[in-house]
């Protein structure tokens, strides 16, 4: 399973430039909003190597050569969504690093540092969008796919400000979001989903006709 996780990023090796570089602007873009910089940072680097590892595969037709080899489809599958939670610790370390050098540098741009409910939330974030995603791209494919994970990724941006919106109405629920184990509650709820997502994926995978 290792080589395919590594696979995952050998495949990416063009589009690294990219996955560097993007991150710097959402960190710079949500500037005004300190505290949700180094996740929006971040997410744009999980998606991106989602993406990228989606695409290539595609283009590569990687999918025809691994099932030809003895290795199980559940084992393929499993690869894939350990590879989305691996892209979310490198999205938090390249989030760190800009947030640690713009910080150095004394740059007119107020970014917080990574904290636990950062982490969380990315957490929270990648993992939802993993569970949406990957049984739609198992089942249809990246090329039928790709505008559905954009649609989601946007999602993933706007929901925080409207879920904000909504608890100012109430604040006891609101006060109980902010404490970090109401977050856990629902990172254990986004657990549970990625593991329902992950189970649905191999049915699917298991199930499809490799070409």
């Amino acid at each position: 399973m290792l080589s395919l996780i590594w696979k995952d990023y050998l495949i990416q090796k063009r589009s690294w430039l990219t996955v560097f570089i993007i991150p710097l602007f959402m960190l710079i873009a949500f500037s005004n909003d300190p505290s949700a910089a180094p996740v929006a940072g971040a997410l744009a680097v999980a998606y991106l190597l989602i993406a990228g590892a989606c695409v290539y595969d595609e283009k590569n037709k990687s999918h025809v050569l691994w099932s030809s080899l003895p290795i199980s489809r559940k084992t393929i599958v499993g690869a894939k969504y350990l590879s989305a939670l691996t892209f979310m610790v490198v999205g938090i370390a390249i989030a760190a690093v800009y947030g640690f050098i713009l910080k150095i540098f004394n740059l007119p741009v107020s970014i917080n540092g990574i904290t636990i409910k950062n982490v969380i939330v990315l957490f929270i974030a990648t993992t939802s969008f993993t569970a949406l995603y990957l049984p739609v791209y198992f089942k249809f494919g990246y090329a039928r796919s790709r505008y559905f994970s954009i649609i989601i990724y946007i999602l993933m941006f706007m929901a925080p400000q409207f879920l904000m919106g909504q608890l100012k109405s109430n604040p006891k629920l609101s006060a109980w979001l902010q404490n970090v184990g109401g977050s856990f509650l629902l990172a254990l709820v986004a657990s549970v989903m990625l593991a329902i997502s992950y189970f649905v994926s191999v049915r699917i995978y298991q199930n499809k006709d490799i070409i």
